[in-house]
């Protein structure tokens, strides 16, 4: 059973006497192994995520991220903590109102809307969806931002809004004089509905 002894001297009446303490440690060294393992748990679970994460303070200074985040941003972890995230991540001046407006909403404490961003990193280009939400940690408020490579999911959009628009070119004429209007309308809805999500 572990022990955390301490001991002092002390003197009454003239004479010398030794005062201590002991204190039985199995509970409390449970308690922080309990701790120990839930962290390492916590951080397993953070590293092998399959979308981004990156925490970072209400002024953008990059305090933490997972593995993911560094694969897609392309920076280690070395290179992107304590950097401000408007910087590490690339994002364009042209894009600042409306990541202002999703801090804006943050300040609040409410989660942003998604945000989509264009950026080359060092390995390639990437669509990046970036939602932001509040969190409290030692007592400060601070951002963890989930981040969602879509670059497939834009690319199938497009070659989809592509192939419709190709296939409309070609038996537009006909789509409105044979029984292919509705077929035709459809795919008009279906152009609009891609083209504004």
């Amino acid at each position: 059973m572990p022990y955390y002894l301490t001991g002092s001297r002390i003197t009454l009446n003239g004479k010398t006497y030794l005062a201590g303490v002991g204190i039985e440690m199995t509970e409390l060294k449970r308690l922080e192994d309990e701790v120990r393992e839930c962290e390492e748990n916590l951080k397993a679970f953070l590293d092998n995520a399959p979308d981004g994460i990156v925490i970072h303070d209400m002024k953008g200074t990059v305090l933490d991220l997972n593995r993911k985040a560094e694969e897609l941003i392309g920076l280690s972890r070395k290179e992107f903590i304590g950097k401000n995230v408007m910087d590490a991540m690339l994002i364009g001046k042209q894009r600042l109102p409306v990541v202002m407006d999703g801090m804006k909403e943050l300040k609040k404490g409410r989660a942003n809307k998604p945000i989509e961003f264009e950026f080359k990193n060092k390995n390639d280009p990437r669509v990046i969806e970036i939602t932001g939400f509040p969190i409290t940690r030692n007592g400060e408020m601070q951002v963890c931002d989930i981040l969602r490579d879509i670059t497939k999911v834009k690319t199938i959009k497009k070659l989809l809004l592509k192939k419709i628009e190709d296939s409309l070119t070609f038996n537009f004429p006909t789509a409105f004089y044979t029984s292919r209007t509705a077929i035709g309308l459809f795919a008009i809805n279906i152009i609009r509905w891609v083209k504004n999500n």
